[in-house]
């Protein structure tokens, strides 16, 4: 099981400049995968994101990746390209004889006149490596707090269990005790010669049964505690699921008689949300 939370960091040296990488990973219902990547590493993007989608499966994935030293910026080619950018001006100046100065300002705002850096020699295979190592080191962290939350998780069902016996044996005296009352509220109905239909009768003897919910509910917390030891990408059945489960505890909580099973329906509801707030956490 895999938090959708994690952060790591790590650099490499590629061709004499220094490169590093943050990898943050946060919640989202779906896989967002967002790259933001230096100009020598966009011929890269598509098999850099490819990566990420193999080892992750959901949540929203930010890697952004930069130049730690100056090797890159401070490159022999930076006062090259701006005397090459005032002889095209002068060229074109004088061509068309046009007016006006050649100064700071103006080069500031010609487009990428800062970005013409080094040429770096980017290896694939070096790179891949790289992302694979840093993958690996947010997965593992993603792994470690996803046992924290299995474990969390492993108690609340427990907790499910606990109070599903309870409403179980307290559901079942209730429901008898209630049927007794409605046996003896027909036989004074008959008595003052009031009729009341087996519909009716059917009506009210079944109301308090939540036998059905119950077993339903069981299952489904059965199979929470199944999903929590499987492998992979959980986190979606479990929301699912925990949908399911809150369908059928509303249902006890409008059939039950007694107050001792309303309180515990109320205990029950207050559990899942818990339990969905830990979920939405989940890869």
């Amino acid at each position: 099981m895999r938090s959708m939370t994690a952060f790591t960091y790590s650099s490499i040296e590629l061709d004499g400049c220094q490169i590093g990488c943050n990898l943050t990973s946060v919640n989202s219902k779906f896989l967002d995968v967002n790259l933001s990547l230096p100009e020598p590493f966009q011929p890269y993007q598509t098999l850099i994101y490819g990566k990420v989608r193999e080892r992750i499966k959901r949540g929203r994935v930010e890697m952004t990746i930069y130049f730690e030293n100056d090797n890159y910026f401070n490159s022999p080619l930076y006062l090259k390209n701006i005397e090459l950018y005032i002889e095209r001006l002068l060229t074109l100046k004088k061509k068309f004889n046009l007016k006006g100065d050649i100064d700071l300002a103006l080069l500031s705002s010609v487009p990428d006149v800062f970005k013409n850096r080094k040429i770096i020699d980017i290896h694939w295979k070096k790179l891949e490596s790289f992302i694979e190592g840093l993958l690996d080191d947010l997965i593992k962290t993603k792994e470690r707090e996803g046992e924290f939350i299995r474990n969390d998780l492993t108690k609340k069902v427990d907790c499910f269990k606990e109070t599903l016996e309870f409403i179980q044996g307290r559901a079942r005296e209730s429901s008898k005790e209630q049927k007794e009352k409605i046996l003896e509220d027909i036989k004074r109905l008959k008595d003052l010669d009031i009729e009341i239909s087996r519909d009716d009768i059917n009506l009210f003897a079944f109301k308090g049964d939540v036998d059905e919910e119950l077993v339903r509910l069981r299952s489904h917390i059965s199979y929470f505690g199944e999903l929590l030891n499987m492998d992979g990408a959980v986190g979606r059945r479990l929301r699912f699921l925990l949908q399911e489960m809150a369908r059928e505890i509303n249902t006890v909580g409008a059939k039950a008689f007694s107050s001792d099973v309303v309180h515990r329906v109320i205990d029950l509801k207050e559990l899942l949300d818990e339990t969905r707030e830990q979920v939405e956490n989940i890869e």
